[in-house]
């Protein structure tokens, strides 16, 4: 299955769960689901994430010892069309907790709501980020980057909720690099 067609299965399933919440407290699906117009946004998830590979002066080799992490994401942002789709722009932070070692990354994020559906608020986010990571190992500092693609629901132009199934989160400095994996569940506001 690709990533476009899990996109599209998250954000229908997401929707429909939507409705049914919706038609069983007696309200207009067509009301909650209503295309969003709030600009500012705030999001926060949890979700597993996977270090990849990593490489150094020694060569490259698969992460397994430092393999999977718990991160926390927050993040906040405003639409620069004025209302509740298009490109905007925000900061982001993640925490990530592993094997014993704590991961900070901060950094400037820029995303892009693209309607699925025109009379509803169903999403697709693609976003990219570029900040810094430090690890406590160390400690060491790391420039960081990050692409993403999510999909999200807003409920009733206030409440939203999201899935995203990918984030290759890049990490690099003058001893080497890691690549990771994220996968991120969650929910937030818009203002």
């Amino acid at each position: 299955m690709t990533v476009n067609r899990r996109l599209r299965t998250a954000a229908a399933a997401s929707a429909l769960a939507t409705l049914l919440a919706s038609e069983a407290a007696g309200a207009d699906a067509a009301t909650v689901l209503r295309p969003s117009t709030r600009e500012a946004w705030y999001m926060g998830g949890l979700g597993p994430a996977f270090a990849v590979t990593g490489c150094g002066r020694g060569g490259c080799a698969r992460l397994r010892g430092f393999g999977s992490q718990l991160n926390l994401h927050n993040e906040a942002g405003w639409h620069l069309s004025g209302g509740g789709t298009g490109p905007g722009i925000g900061g982001a932070v993640d925490l990530s907790f592993f094997h014993g070692y704590f991961r900070f990354t901060p950094g400037f994020r820029f995303s892009w709501d693209i309607p699925v559906v025109d009379e509803y608020a169903i999403y697709v986010t693609p976003s990219a980020q570029a900040g810094f990571s430090i690890v406590d190992a160390g400690p060491q500092g790391f420039f960081n980057t990050q692409f993403s693609t999510a999909a999200r629901v807003v409920i009733n132009d206030r409440a939203s909720v999201f899935f995203q199934p990918f984030n290759m989160d890049l990490n690099a400095n003058g001893d080497g690099m890691f690549i990771g994996w994220n996968v991120l569940v969650g929910g937030g506001l818009t203002f």
